[in-house]
């Protein structure tokens, strides 16, 4: 799922949308909305993106840093989940 989709769902009123997720304001513009909306504008959408980029990193530090303190690496992790 597109970080954009994330950020937008969350908004209250948020209808839906057809086509893929727009990278740029023309494109977001031009989005096929399924109702009218009062949307938030690009900026707001690329601020929350960031801000969701910022915590998806942190949690994956914070997720590495427990494994080492258990003894394992991230790769150790994905042979005992087996997906490795």
């Amino acid at each position: 799922m597109a970080l954009f989709d994330k950020v937008i769902r969350k908004h209250s009123e948020f209808p839906g949308y057809r086509g893929n997720a727009p990278t740029t304001e023309q494109e977001y513009d031009s989005v096929d909305w399924f109702s009218d909306w009062q949307k938030p504008s690009w900026k707001s959408i690329q601020t929350e993106i960031a801000e969701l980029e910022t915590a998806e990193t942190n949690a994956k530090k914070a997720a590495e840093a427990k494994l080492a303190k258990l003894g394992l690496t991230p790769e150790d992790l994905q042979v005992l989940l087996g997906v490795k």
